[in-house]
């Protein structure tokens, strides 16, 4: 495989994927609860049933295209089947790699030591989401993988029919990365923007060849009826476990009445009770000011921009973190829409280490905020602070809150701070 060769990958990053690839060969010959139910789904398929039915295992909240794309894993056993699904994980993260250097890092001349460094703690931060995903058998990172790659490919690489491919795919498995066509859109990528709909169209009706037109047609409307994305009664969120606004606002401002939702072994977290209007209104709200914070991302400096690729990875990582936020039914295992920010926040402290000018105190504030909070939502798994912390966390929503904190961030730590810094970098190294 071509991008294994030597001239893409260093031997300590060969080295650490090949720990990781054996992770999760092992990891998931033992887990999967997700995956499993995808591949009875898929089978269900071919039989002409229900797919969005009861059977007993984790409900299926995804396109019939996704259920037919698997299809031939269910042809192996169960095992080996777990096995295959985390080695195509294994190699989304790979690829999500290749796409930072691409990138965030294409730009900068780097030393190698630098670059494995800093892949080295990019994983540590990253593994526990990466794990759960892994437990699980998620879908989190092919949908992350097409997301990044759509917009790579339509951008950078000016490939809009296969960038285009790859996001209309990503919006019928799971919806979410519709809003990348919005951010194609701003962009004034319209061609990119028609030829997605046009494929979107194509995800949708091309199950009909294989599975029948009615059929097809049936699921599409059992799809958007079971789908929590597009659910009416999705506003508010009663989960502990779910981080985006419609559980964050609703935790700490509406009453479920349930002792339970203001409780958690005596701590307490509602501030006040609002009205089902005026939470509706304070959701609509927080949302439009994100929007608008995005579009104020997308446009600044937009003629003045010295390396666009590093704007471009500012702008995609601000986008995965405010898709997170605005779309509910965001569990654990979405955390791991915090990798391109979490490249982001790391690249800059690493250049700030690197930099051997003298940093502002307010420079150095913000990386220690910024490491306070990779640091966190890293250590956020069960066998490294325990459940009753986790679920203490999980009650207060500090995953989603600390996502919005780190929107502020990036709209601080703009692509031009990171080039001040590489500037003072080389005026050392001259």
């Amino acid at each position: 495989m071509p991008f294994l060769k030597q001239k893409y990958f260093s031997g300590v990053e060969l080295f650490l994927f090949l720990i990781l690839l054996v992770y999760s060969i092992l990891k998931a010959n033992a887990h999967g609860d997700d995956i499993n139910a995808y591949l009875h789904v898929s089978e269900l398929l071919f039989q002409q049933k229900n797919i969005y039915a009861d059977t007993g295992l984790n409900p299926y909240q995804y396109s019939p295209l996704f259920a037919y794309l698997i299809h031939p894993l269910t042809l192996l056993p169960i095992e080996i089947a777990r096995i295959l699904w985390a080695i195509l994980n294994f190699l989304f993260l790979l690829r999500l790699w290749m796409l930072v250097k691409n990138i965030l890092l294409i730009n900068f001349p780097l030393p190698k030591h630098f670059i494995s460094l800093f892949l080295f703690v990019l994983l540590l931060l990253s593994f526990d989401s990466f794990n759960n995903n892994l437990i699980l058998g998620q879908i989190t990172l092919l949908v992350l993988w097409l997301s990044i790659e759509g917009l790579y490919q339509v951008i950078l690489k000016k490939k809009n029919s296969l960038g285009a491919f790859w996001i209309a795919l990503g919006i019928n498995i799971k919806i979410i990365p519709v809003l990348a066509l919005f951010y194609l859109l701003f962009k004034q990528r319209f061609l990119a923007v028609g030829i997605v709909a046009a494929f979107f169209i194509g995800t949708l009706i091309g199950p009909s060849l294989v599975l029948g037109h009615q059929y097809n047609i049936d699921l599409l409307s059992k799809w958007k009826e079971n789908t929590p994305l597009l659910q009416k009664g999705s506003t508010f969120e009663n989960n502990n476990t779910h981080h985006s606004l419609s559980a964050i606002f609703p935790g700490y401002f509406h009453d479920f009445a349930s002792p339970e939702d203001n409780n958690f072994e005596g701590f307490q977290r509602k501030i006040v009770y609002l009205s089902d209007t005026s939470l509706t209104i304070l959701l609509q709200v927080s949302r439009l000011l994100l929007l608008l914070s995005f579009l104020a991302i997308i446009f600044y400096q937009r003629k003045k921009r010295k390396q666009q690729a590093l704007y471009i990875w500012w702008e995609i990582a601000y986008l995965l973190l405010f898709s997170f936020l605005v779309f509910p039914n965001q569990p654990r295992y979405t955390l791991f829409y915090f990798f391109p920010a979490c490249a982001y926040l790391l690249f800059f402290i690493f250049l700030l280490l690197y930099s051997k000018d003298k940093a502002s105190f307010r420079l150095k504030t913000v990386a220690v905020l910024a490491s306070f909070i990779m640091l966190l939502l890293a250590s956020m798994g069960r066998d490294l602070i325990g459940r009753y912390l986790i679920n203490l966390l999980d009650f207060y929503h500090i995953p989603g809150l600390l996502f919005i904190v780190t929107l502020g961030l990036l709209f601080w730590i703009k692509p031009n701070k990171l080039l001040a810094l590489e500037s003072a970098i080389n005026k050392h190294k001259n």
